[in-house]
């Protein structure tokens, strides 16, 4: 609460009194001092039994709400399924496998190889007479010259029809290795979730007994002022508040660990979550 600023100035001259104004008597003068400061402390008393109403209100500072994406249940596994790492590494490598068997497949398919090579041969004959044993040479000539090659093989028996037997066995191996870590995943989140909204009603608790204290705490001292003999009441109440706030210090503490955790599986931070139905 704001009240107008109040401003107190005294003028002075070498020839007068401090405080003292031209034509005005000492007197005087501290009668406008006595009245200044009368409403000085009465707009001191003023705000402080203003604050006071306020903490007798339950007036307590509080977090502001979190911001960001609004979730379900629902929806909070569908994202812990979309992005948490952890979940991801498992789904890939069952991929992984699964594209290991089809290779391993793929062995024991026939294989063609095939291979084809063209060119150009210069060649040149001498022709040789049985008889007399003359030699003649012929005129040289470029003969172009094409080879291909085509070879199919099918393995009949080998080690690959084990190799594709144990490919087949790591991908199922892996297939049921995803669907139990994507169950410990889905429990574990939910978990986190309620876990989440607990620790949320238990802060909310947690806040509204500190207001509850605050009032008492506030009477009791009020009373103690008046009679100095129930001062061992105050000491009680001094107490019970320094407990109530250490119970919210650590009602929050709990619920932003628990949100820190659902974060980190679902792969992003959040707002508010809603109730389960």
């Amino acid at each position: 609460m704001l009240t107008p600023p109040m401003r107190l100035s005294v003028t002075t001259s070498p020839s007068e009194s401090p405080g003292q104004s031209p034509g005005e008597s000492p007197g005087q003068t501290r009668i406008v001092l006595v009245a200044g400061l009368s409403l000085l402390l009465a707009a001191l008393l003023w705000l402080t039994a203003s604050s006071v109403q306020a903490q007798e209100q339950g007036e307590t500072p509080t977090d502001e709400t979190p911001t960001g994406e609004t979730l379900t249940l629902d929806s909070t596994v569908r994202k812990m399924l979309k992005q948490n790492g952890e979940f991801l590494a498992v789904k890939f490598q069952q991929k992984a496998d699964n594209f290991g068997r089809i290779s391993a497949i793929s062995e024991l398919f026939p294989s063609v190889n095939i291979r084809a090579s063209s060119g150009l041969i210069h060649r040149e004959y001498t022709l040789t007479t049985i008889e007399d044993g003359t030699e003649t040479k012929a005129d040289p000539f470029t003969d172009a010259d094409t080879d291909i090659n085509i070879t199919v093989s099918q393995p009949l028996y080998s080690r690959r029809f084990y190799r594709v037997g144990e490919r087949f066995a790591d991908h199922k191996s892996s297939k049921y290795r995803l669907h139990a870590r994507a169950n410990e995943f889905v429990l574990e989140t939910i978990e986190a979730y309620l876990e989440v909204q607990t620790a949320g009603e238990q802060r909310q608790y947690a806040e509204k007994n500190l207001q509850d204290i605050r009032r008492l705490f506030n009477r009791v001292k009020a009373r103690a002022r008046v009679d100095p003999g129930q001062r061992y009441l105050l000491n009680r109440a001094q107490t019970r508040l320094s407990l109530g706030e250490e119970d919210l210090s650590k009602a929050r503490q709990l619920e932003a660990a628990r949100r820190s955790k659902l974060a980190r599986l679902i792969g992003q931070d959040f707002g508010t979550l809603e109730a389960v139905p």
